[in-house]
C-alpha cells in the first residue's frame, strides 16, 4: 500500500492506532475513485521514529519493560507538493473479488490504475469508460496464537485431476446464506459451497492447518504453529473477533506528575537517564553511572534555574527519582497492574497536596443523603492518562493469564506505541464497613459464587485450561462496584453534557489488608488543554447526591423485567446476573470488563438478594 506521497486512503486517529487499528489489525480504507482497499497495519519495525513524538512515563515503561514510548505518526495533509506522513500498511487479504462478474483472484492478477491504490477488473472495464473496483475477499483464517492468513480458496474446492489450479476462481450466489454461496473453478468447472467454511475440522482438512503467517511483520515472518484444529477458525473481514488490543494504562500521579518530571521530558534528559541505567544493568560499572548522573544533574540544574544552577540539589532530586524507579513493578512482577492501581487508589482516597498541571484533586463533603454508603467523593479537575499497546490477541480478548499467546507488535523493536490524554473525572469510594458487612451476607455470597462458578466453567471451556481458575474472581464487592459505576455513568451522560461513549471507568476493587471499593469515571482527550470541565462539576456535593440516587432508583425497574432480574436476558454471558442493554450495559469502549461482571440486584435488591443500597432516599430535583 503506497505511503509517503501516495494517495490519501483514509484518516486514522492516534488513539485508534493504540487500540483497534494497531499493528496486526486489518483496516478498511477508501482510495481514489471510491475503490475499497483493505490493509493490515505493519509492525513497529516499519515505523519511522523520526515522525513519532516521544512520551515520557517511567511507570508505564517499567511495567511494559519498554525502553521508550512513542506516539504514532499522524497525517499532516497539505497539497501534492507536501510530504504526507503516513503509517505503513500492506494490502491484505491478498484475494480480491469483482462484485460485477464474481471473479476471485490473487491481488497480483488485477488491473492497476496510476493515481489510485485501488484494483480494478479488466474484464468488466472493456472501454475504460466505467471502472469496476474489486473488493477484498470477505473471509480469512485466524489462529488463537495471533496468526492470520487468507482463506484457502483454491484448496477449498476438490478440483478435477486434470486441473492445473491456476487460481482462476469465481464466487456465485444462488440464494441467501453460505450454503448458497459457491466457489467455482473456471478451469475444471468443479465447485463447493461455503456452508462449512466456519467448521474448524473442514477448514483444517482443506487448508492443512495454520501456516503461522504474520503479514504485519513481513512476508517472511511466518513461523511454525502446532495449534489444535479448534484453535483455527474462519473470520469475517471486519469481524469483532479479528483483533483484540491488549492495552496497559496508568494515570500520571505524584511524584511523576511534578514539574521536575516535565523538565526531564522537555530537555530530553529522560533518555539519558534510561541509557545510563541500562548500561549499569549490563556492566555493573557504578563509577561510570555516577559520572553520567553528574553530567545530567548539571544540565538539569541549568534547566531548573539558569541564573543560579544548584547542581547538588538537582543531583539529590535525581537520586530520589532513581530510588523510586528501582521499586516500580516490571513486566515480570506478579500483580504489577494491581500494585499500580492500589497506588492510584491511595492518591484519590487521601486527596492531599496542591496538585499540578496534570493532576488536581478537590475533595467534596459527602452529602448527608449518601453518608450511609459513600465514604469519599473527589472531583478531579485535571488528570493525565497514558495508554500503550502491549500486543493483541485474536478470537478472544486477553484472559489475564500468562498462558494465552500475545501476538507481538514487532520482531526487534523494544519500544511501544502510546498516547497521552488529558481530562477530568469524579472519584467515588464506598464505605468499607458497610461494603464488608453487606458482602458477608449469605444471599450476596451465594449469588456471586454461582456467577463465579458459571464463569469458571465457561472460561475453562473457551481457553482449554481445565486445571486453572481465571484471575477475575466474581465477588459481591466486584459486582457492586462495577454495577454502580455503570449506573452513575449512564446518569452522568444525561446531566454532564458528555455522551456515554465519551465516558470511561477505572475500577478499584480489592480485599485483604488494604481493601478497595471505588471507581473513577472520567473523560479524556489527546488535546493538551484537556476537556471542558462539565464532568467534574457534576461531582459537587448536592449534584452528585441527586445524580447517584436517581441512578440507583432507575435500576429498580428494567423494561426487560422480569426476564432481566432473573438473569434470563444474559444467559449467553454467564458472568452477568441482572444486567442488559436496557439497564446497565454501556459502550464496550467505556467499560474495563467488556460489559461483564454486572448485576443490578446487588445494588437495589431482587431475586432474593438484599441490595447494598436497600431502599435509597428518593432525591427530587430542586
Amino acid at each position: 500500500m503506497p505511503t509517503g506521497n501516495g494517495p490519501k486512503l483514509g484518516e486514522l486517529r492516534r488513539a485508534q492506532l493504540v487500540s483497534t487499528h494497531g499493528p496486526g489489525a486489518v483496516v478498511d480504507y477508501l482510495a481514489a475513485g471510491n475503490a475499497p482497499v483493505s490493509g493490515i497495519t505493519m509492525g513497529l519495525d516499519d515505523w519511522n521514529l523520526a515522525e513519532c513524538r516521544r512520551l515520557v512515563d517511567p511507570v508505564l515503561e517499567s511495567l511494559l519493560g519498554a525502553v521508550a514510548l512513542y506516539e504514532p505518526p499522524v497525517t499532516l495533509g497539505g497539497g501534492s507538493d507536501k510530504r504526507v506522513h503516513a503509517l505503513p500498511a500492506s494490502r491484505f487479504p491478498r484475494w480480491q473479488e469483482c462484485p460485477e462478474c464474481g471473479r476471485l483472484r490473487d491481488r497480483d492478477r488485477w488491473q492497476t490504475v496510476v493515481g489510485t491504490a485501488g484494483l480494478f477488473c479488466g474484464h468488466c472495464n472493456p472501454g475504460k469508460h466505467r471502472r469496476i473496483a474489486v473488493v477484498p475477499a470477505r473471509l480469512m483464517v485466524i489462529c488463537e496464537r495471533g496468526h492470520l492468513g487468507d482463506f484457502p480458496w483454491l484448496d477449498w474446492i476438490k478440483h478435477a485431476d486434470s486441473c492445473k489450479r491456476h487460481g482462476k476462481l469465481r464466487l456465485v450466489s444462488r440464494g441467501a446464506g453460505l450454503r448458497n454461496l459457491w466457489v467455482n473453478c473456471d478451469q475444471c468447472g468443479e465447485g463447493r459451497n461455503l456452508r462449512d467454511a466456519f467448521n474448524h475440522l473442514q477448514l483444517r482438512e482443506a487448508g492443512g492447518g495454520c501456516r503461522g503467517e504474520r503479514p504485519w511483520l513481513g512476508a517472511d515472518a511466518a513461523e511454525g504453529c502446532d495449534a489444535r484444529s479448534e484453535e483455527i477458525t474462519t473470520a469475517l473481514r471486519g469481524g469483532s473477533n479479528l483483533y483484540f488490543p491488549y492495552i496497559a494504562s496508568v494515570l500520571t500521579i505524584p511524584p511523576w506528575s511534578s514539574e521536575f518530571k516535565g523538565l526531564l521530558e522537555r530537555h530530553d534528559l529522560w533518555s539519558e537517564i534510561r541509557s545510563a541505567m541500562e548500561d549499569l544493568e549490563e556492566d555493573g560499572d557504578e563509577k561510570h553511572f555516577d559520572g553520567c548522573l553528574d553530567r545530567i544533574a548539571r544540565r538539569l540544574a541549568r534547566a531548573l534555574d539558569p541564573d543560579v544552577a544548584d547542581i547538588p540539589a538537582a543531583r539529590r532530586k535525581l537520586d530520589a527519582m532513581i530510588a523510586i524507579l528501582k521499586d516500580l513493578p516490571g513486566p515480570d512482577t506478579a500483580d504489577g497492574d494491581v500494585a499500580l492501581r492500589r497506588e492510584e487508589w491511595r492518591q484519590f482516597r487521601d486527596a492531599t497536596g496542591p496538585g499540578d498541571e496534570t493532576f488536581q484533586l478537590r475533595r467534596e463533603r459527602v452529602p448527608e443523603e449518601l453518608s450511609r454508603w459513600v465514604s469519599a467523593i473527589v472531583r478531579v479537575p485535571r488528570l493525565r492518562e497514558v495508554r500503550a499497546l502491549r500486543g493483541f490477541t485474536r478470537r478472544y480478548p486477553h484472559d489475564g493469564t500468562s498462558r494465552q499467546d500475545i501476538a507481538p507488535l514487532s520482531r526487534r523493536a523494544r519500544w511501544r506505541p502510546a498516547i497521552a490524554t488529558s481530562g477530568e473525572g469524579i472519584f467515588v469510594a464506598l464505605k468499607e464497613e458497610e461494603v464488608a458487612k453487606w458482602a458477608a451476607g449469605e444471599a450476596a455470597r451465594d449469588r456471586a459464587l454461582r456467577l463465579h462458578e458459571e464463569w469458571v466453567a465457561s472460561w475453562r471451556q473457551r481457553f482449554g485450561h481445565t486445571d486453572e481458575t481465571p484471575p477475575q474472581a466474581v465477588t459481591p464487592r466486584s459486582l457492586l462496584v462495577h454495577g454502580l459505576s455503570h449506573a452513575l455513568m449512564l446518569e452522568l451522560s444525561i446531566t454532564s453534557g458528555y455522551g456515554s461513549a465519551s465516558l470511561q471507568e477505572r475500577l478499584y476493587v480489592g480485599e485483604g489488608e488494604e481493601p478497595m471499593a471505588g471507581f473513577l469515571i472520567y473523560t479524556a482527550t489527546s488535546d493538551a488543554e484537556g476537556t471542558l470541565g462539565g464532568l467534574e462539576r457534576e461531582g459537587i456535593g448536592e449534584r452528585i447526591a441527586q445524580t447517584m440516587l436517581q441512578a440507583v432508583q432507575r435500576l429498580k425497574w428494567c423494561s426487560s423485567d422480569p426476564l432481566c432480574m432473573k438473569g434470563v436476558s444474559t444467559t449467553s454471558d454467564p458472568l452477568n446476573g441482572a444486567a442488559c442493554h436496557s439497564c446497565l450495559f454501556v459502550s464496550e469502549t467505556s467499560c474495563e470488563l467488556f460489559n461483564r461482571s454486572l448485576d443490578r440486584a446487588m445494588l437495589v435488591g431482587g431475586a432474593g438478594i438484599p441490595g447494598y443500597f436497600g431502599t435509597p432516599i428518593r432525591c427530587e430535583p430542586a
